[in-house]
Parts: structure tokens; sequence; C-alpha cells
């Protein structure tokens, strides 16, 4: 008997205004191909070939026994029964009473999302059970799971006819008193109960092959997989009764841009069917109408998203003609099927979530979800949300974070689910806007009363240390937190108006107060103070007023900050700039090692230049020289700068003139150890040559050797012989007079 099945889901097509595809009312195209029904399995080790893990060390008993996979029962069936093998998710001590977080769960996601590995399947035979009675699960949890895993199942796959198979009962070698086969047989009621519910086939394997027929007692052998095989190609027999051609569901599968309209049909010989196919809109217009072919499969290239269509499938099995079985599905529900709907376990929200949105917005969930809706939905409940994710046009978590500063304080940073759950349940109704705010508002910037935002803004603050931002993700409370602690410190600017740096450039009242590298102060200081005051804290890239006064006394001959900062690197760098420190260091240490402190004062000129100090002061004595040119020196216009050469080296001694015999510069000329020994002191120069100069004879001017003045005055020399000091003498109080020869 030829039956007609009409089958009609509703809802609102709007692929159009979401701007995916285009709908040209005048252009029809059309794409057809053939596929065989596509067979799936989740099940237990009775299914389960070769190991399937992740990361757990679970049983495949197929391999392991060395049964051909061309053996196994899902192998047998899907060849027999001319469908395409799609994928057995199958894995040893699995069971459905476990939760689905487990991966031996037969609700765990990732194993049910392998079973489209090699297509989508039409058919999905669920062999479960076998573990759970073992373990002695009740017969109430076996129900409720089972039932949410035929919902999971109908919901994944649109159209798809599930084989839900009760498991063989358990051998005595594990059931001894039967008391678990008890158990079997509350399951097996069950699944029957389920199947007849959801029009899905149910198989009773109870008592269908025997211990012989395993290799363990439990697992069945090569012949227990053909029995499992046989009972199941009977059972679904059974179930069409006469009817051994026919259309088994029209399914509408998505391709993501465009639909695929597949018919699924059985026959003894599957590959001598025809299919004949239209579809029409409910004005009537035909969109397709497709002859016999062998093509049953038709995409929806092009689709009025105003219309409803009906879908016609007809099969001939003999090419005579005579129609075999014929199908009729009123489809409305296209965009339900596109976007998998926004309904999860109860919870609509479409308000935060449209799949075309998800999976567009999320580049590495593209492939994963194309054609994925409810596992994109689930996916958006599970982790999207957590992470942040956008998947919504009207709705983007960081916008609504940003903008609303209620909803901060009251869910915190991180929590972002909180944010899509509010948007839902209340933003929505109450007008909140949820879009285009990339910028915190209202952040937080007090602190016990004391309002930071004259020194604080939390959107400059991230977008100048991108650092701060990452390690705290964002928070806005741990970011101020981070400025308090911790910026301040560093020195870290945190608004367009304030920058620390500059504020203690320009105030040297503060620099005097708080010191240099005492930054939490002036930030303090502006806060408080400097803010209302009108004080400048940007803009001032040099330091103002650098102190050069110390206990009153005005330093500034011969110190300028600048110069000396400039003129000794090595010191502005030990000391970061604090110009307290480098003025300290000018006088504790500058001093004594002469460096050179300003344009206008260079000690070794002012020694140079003036004979009087170095015989009040010394040679080395070099601090003397600067506070003689603060105190008197700069007053009495004294030159400090450009003279290189000794001026008015001493050469008189208890008012004797040693200069017919002593000039400073021929001695050091012609007697290198001496210049070096004494590294230019004209007055230890000339005392060397009283105590030792004479003595040894050295030369100490051009116009006198006292090796020459001996030789040519023989009356002299009869006096003095080898008393060489007494002809210096002689020569500086007669011999120059009398006009001796000295040379």
């Amino acid at each position: 008997m030829k039956k007609n099945i009409i089958f009609i889901i509703t809802t609102i097509l709007m692929v159009l205004a979401l701007g995916i595809i285009g709908f040209p009312s005048e252009a029809r195209t059309k794409s057809l191909f053939a596929q065989k029904p596509v067979f799936s399995v989740l099940g237990d080790s009775i299914s389960s070939y070769s190991t399937y893990n992740e990361g757990f060390p679970c049983y495949g008993p197929g391999a392991a026994y060395n049964i051909d996979k061309e053996k196994m029962w899902w192998s047998i069936y899907s060849s027999e029964s001319s469908s395409q093998m799609g994928w057995s998710a199958s894995t040893g001590y699995a069971q459905v009473t476990l939760d689905d977080s487990d991966f031996l769960s037969f609700l765990y996601q990732n194993r049910i999302n392998n079973l489209d590995n090699n297509g989508s399947p039409d058919y999905i035979a669920v062999y479960g059970g076998t573990n759970d009675s073992n373990a002695a699960k009740s017969a109430s949890l076996f129900y409720s799971r089972y039932n949410q895993l035929v919902s999971k199942l109908h919901n994944l796959f649109d159209g798809v006819k599930l084989i839900l198979m009760a498991p063989n009962y358990l051998t005595s070698k594990y059931d001894p008193t039967s008391s678990k086969n008890t158990l079997v047989n509350s399951y097996a009621n069950y699944i029957s109960n389920i199947a007849d519910s959801n029009e899905d086939y149910f198989v009773d394997l109870r008592m269908r092959y025997g211990e012989e027929n395993t290799v363990d007692g439990l697992h069945p052998s090569e012949s227990g997989q053909q029995k499992i095989a046989d009972v199941v190609i009977a059972a679904l027999s059974a179930k069409r009764g006469e009817k051994t051609t026919g259309i088994d569901s029209i399914r509408a599968d998505l391709d993501y841009d465009h639909y695929i309209i597949k018919i699924n049909a059985y026959a003894p010989n599957y590959d001598s069917l025809n299919f004949k196919f239209k579809l029409t809109s409910s004005s009537g217009e035909v969109i397709y109408d497709e002859n016999w072919s062998k093509n049953n499969c038709f995409y929806l290239d092009e689709v009025d998203p105003r219309a409803t269509y009906t879908a016609v499938a007809e099969i001939d099995s003999n090419n005579d003609g005579i129609v075999d079985d014929t199908m009729t599905r009123n489809i409305s529900n296209l965009v339900s099927k596109r976007t998998g709907g926004s309904v999860y376990n109860g919870v609509d929200y479409s308000a935060v979530y449209d799949f075309n949105c998800y999976v567009e917005h999320n580049a590495d969930l593209y492939d994963a979800y194309k054609n994925k809706p409810y596992l994109a939905l689930e996916h958006f409940v599970k982790y999207g949300m957590n992470e942040g994710r956008q998947a919504n046009a009207t709705f983007d978590v960081v916008s609504y974070r940003n903008r609303y500063r209620d909803l901060r304080q009251l869910y915190g940073w991180n929590n972002l689910k909180a944010y899509y759950d509010h948007y839902r349940l209340y933003g929505k109704k109450e007008g909140r806007n949820a879009l285009n705010c990339p910028t915190l508002q209202n952040g937080v910037n007090s602190f016990f009363g004391v309002d930071f935002s004259p020194v604080y803004n939390y959107n400059y603050y991230i977008e100048h240390n991108p650092d701060v931002y990452n390690a705290y993700n964002g928070d806005e409370t741990q970011v101020f937190i981070h400025f308090l602690t911790t910026g301040m410190k560093e020195g870290r600017r945190a608004s367009e108006g304030f920058d620390v740096y500059s504020y203690r450039n320009q105030c040297a009242d503060l620099r005097q107060v708080y010191g240099w590298n005492n930054l939490p102060e002036y930030y303090t200081h502006y806060i408080k103070y400097g803010y209302n005051e009108g004080r400048k804290a940007v803009g001032c890239n040099t330091l103002q007023n650098p102190i050069h006064s110390f206990f009153g006394v005005d330093f500034s001959p011969v110190y300028d900050y600048y110069y000396y900062i400039e003129n000794n690197p090595d010191v502005y760098r030990a000391l970061n700039g604090d110009d307290g420190a480098i003025f300290g260091h000018f006088l504790v240490d500058g001093v004594k090692e002469g460096r050179r402190g300003c344009e206008g004062f260079d000690v070794y000129s002012y020694r140079n230049q003036c004979a009087d100090l170095r015989q009040a002061y010394g040679w080395n004595n070099l601090p003397e020289y600067y506070m003689h040119y603060v105190k008197y020196g700069f007053n009495e216009g004294r030159q400090a700068v450009g003279c290189n050469t000794l001026q008015n080296p001493i050469h008189s001694f208890f008012g004797v003139d040693f200069s017919p015999v002593y000039d400073y510069y021929y001695y050091i000329e012609h007697n290198s150890d001496v210049r070096n020994a004494f590294k230019g002191d004209d007055v230890a120069t000339f005392i060397h040559f009283l105590t030792n100069g004479c003595r040894e004879g050295r030369q100490g001017s051009a116009t006198f050797n006292v090796w020459a003045y001996a030789k040519n005055n023989p009356d002299v020399a009869n006096v003095y012989f080898f008393d060489l000091t007494s002809y210096y003498v002689h020569y500086i109080n007669w011999g120059k007079k009398e006009g001796r020869i000295a040379i």
C-alpha cells in the first residue's frame, strides 16, 4: 500500500535580512546530486572496532579480537541495507547514564560530533545499556539520560531516523543472579517506548545471541556480529511491514550558505531507485520540478524568504512509471534550521545570539560549526559567553560592560556571562545600548573618598600601558589598584592632563620637599593642591629652577645644572637627573675632581690665572678656588676661563728673586721628570729647584748654566769648588750685576 506522509514545520525565513545571500526573484538555479543514506553508530565496546579516545585508554575489542572491520555488525548492516557507512562513535566502557561532561558518556559532545564525520547521518543506531546494567545503574536514571540523548540527536540532525537498540542479556559470567538482566528488561521497555514516541526504529537484542557467539562472554565474535546485523535488518523490515520500498524522510540538511533537501529511501535494490522531486511556494510558484532521475539531493540555492515551501518526493523502483512511495513535507522553517534556533535547555538567547553572526564573527569556529547550528548554540552557551564572543549584531558584551558602571559594580569584570544574561533578561527591555562603546565610561577613580581623576583616567592608562591591560585583562578595578600601588611609583602617566615628570620639572619647591624619586607624593600633591592652584603639570620637558644654593650660598657663578649634566653624563646617569643629588655631587665630589660646572668658570683656568691664590691655597686644594670665586672672584671680575697656561709662576723666596737663574717654563720643559712629578704645580716645582735642582746642577733658565758659570769664572770656582748651590746664589747676588759670563 502506498502512503502519503506529511511533515509540517513553522518559522520565519530571515536569511535575506542577514545579508548572507541574495534572492533575485527572476533567476532560479539548481544543483542536484545523488547520495545514499548515511548510517552512523553511537555505542559502547559492542560496536567499537578500534581504540577511540581523547587521552583515555579506551577499549576497542573489534580490532583487539582480530575481527575484520567488514565483519562488524554495522559494516554488515550498511552493506546489506545499501546505505553509506558514516562513523562509529563508539568506545569501550561507555554508559548512557554518565554525565555529559564525561568522555565515556553517550552524551559527551565530542563523540556525538563525530557522527557526521562522513556526512550528516540519515540514520543513527544507538546501542547502549550493557555497561549501565553491569554497573547496576537505576532504570529511572537510564530513562532520563536516554530520553535526553534521543532529543539531542533529533535536534542536532534534522529529520534523522534513529535505530534504538535494546542490549543483549549479560551472560552468567557477568550476571550469575540475573539481577542485572532485570535492569536490561527495564531498559528495553523504556527504549521501546521512546522509539515509539519519536517514530524511530526499535531493535530488541535480548536473547538474540548467546555466550557461544562471544569471544569473552560479553563481546560478540564474528558470528555474534552477524547475528546483531541480522536482527537489525529483520527489525526494520518488520517495522516497515509489506512496504519493502519506501521513503523514510525528507531532510532539510544545512550546508551553511544554502540548504540541501535530501530524500532518504530504502529498497531491496537501492541502485534501481529513481527519484522525482518538486518544490513549490505557498503561492503555487514552482521552484523545482525535477523529473525522474537518480538524484535524491537538491540544493536550495535561491529561495524567497517570504514563502512557505511544499516539497513532494516520489520514488519508482522499477522505472515502470508506477510510484512506489510518496512523501510531502511543508517547509517554512528554514531559518530555524539555519540558525539552529536560539533556545537551549529552555532558555531563549535570541537577544544575544544569532547563528550566522556567531560563525561569521568568530573565524576559529567557522569550519567547525558552519553546518552545525545546534552545536554552535551549545558552544556559545558553554564557552562563547564566558569568552566574550560576539554572537548578535545588536549586542557586544565589551561595549555593554564599558557603558554601564552599575553592572560592573554588580558583576565585576570577568563574569562576562552575567552581562549576556542581564541584557537578555533586563537590559534589552530597559532600552540599554549594547553597542559602539569601545572605551570605559565612568571608570572607577576614587579610593577612600579621594578623587584621583586629576591624575588618572582608565582609558588613557590602558592605552598607554598595554602591559597593565594585558596583565589584568582590562579589569578596571585591578588596573586602578595597579596605578595606586605600582604605577605612581613607576611614574606611569595615567591622564592627558598630568605627567609626573613634567610636574616635577616644573615645581622646584616640590623637589626640595619630596626629593627626586618619591614620585607618589607628586601625584598626591597635584590631587590635593596643585590642580586647584592651577599648576602646570604637562609639557615641561626641562628642569625649571634647578637648585644651586646651599645654606644661603649661591653657587651659580660656578655651577649650572644643565651645563653640569651635559658635560658630565656619568653624573646624570648615576643620579637619574635628580637636581638635588647632582648639586650635592658637585659640592662633595665635583669640586674636588675639578669638574667644570658652568660656562663661566673653569677651576684650572682660574688657578692658572691667579698666582696669589696658588700661593694661598696651594695647587691641589681645588674646592678653595671654587669658593674664592663664589665669594670674591666673581664680584672682583677675575678671569675664570680661557687661561690655558700658568700666569706669573712663583720665582721668589723670602724676598730673593731667583728669576736670573730660574724660569718656570724653561725648567719644566727641560726637566720632564719634574714636570711629571708635580703636574704643573709652580710652587712645588720652584721648591724642587731650590732644594734639589741647584744641588744637582740643573739648568733652570736659558741665561744661566752652573757648569758654564764655574768654568768661565775660576775665581768663583776656587772659592766654592763643588758647592753648586753657591754658584746660583753668587750669580743672583753679584755675578749678574758684574756682567759675568753664565752660559
